[in-house]
């Protein structure tokens, strides 16, 4: 069970890594803006869950490792971007508060590089093999 949890690591790292440098970036590039917009606030709800909910797999499983409780800390990170600041940051938009925007924003982004690094960590750390 434990080498399961570590897959499910390394596949937070994969999707975090791969969403932040090759999905992201060009959604509102490729996108027209109200599309690129519909499909974010239906995308990231769904993905901050599925993130929180298997990080949470991951700490419990692995809690007698510093993995689980680096898992605990990077679940909580995906609960505070699913029921916080997804909402705030949508707010803002609809408010038209660009620089409210602006800064959730930019601390969702925050976070997101806090828990690819504490991921990558995990992976090169505390590795079973």
């Amino acid at each position: 069970m434990d080498l399961l949890a570590f897959y499910v690591v390394a596949a937070h790292t994969g999707i975090m890594f791969f969403f932040t440098v090759a999905v992201a970036p060009f959604i509102f590039r490729v996108l027209p803006p109200v599309w690129a917009g519909i499909y974010v606030r239906s995308f990231f709800p769904r993905y901050y869950a599925f993130l929180w909910a298997t990080s949470i797999f991951s700490a419990y499983v692995l809690r007698e490792r510093l993995t689980g409780q680096v898992s605990l800390v990077v679940a909580a990170l995906f609960l505070i971007n699913w029921v916080v600041l997804t909402p705030a940051i949508n707010r803002a938009t609809d408010n038209a508060l660009r620089r409210r925007f602006m800064v959730l924003h930019a601390l969702s982004i925050g976070i997101n590089f806090v828990q690819l690094g504490l991921l990558f960590w995990c992976l090169y750390q505390d590795t079973p093999y």
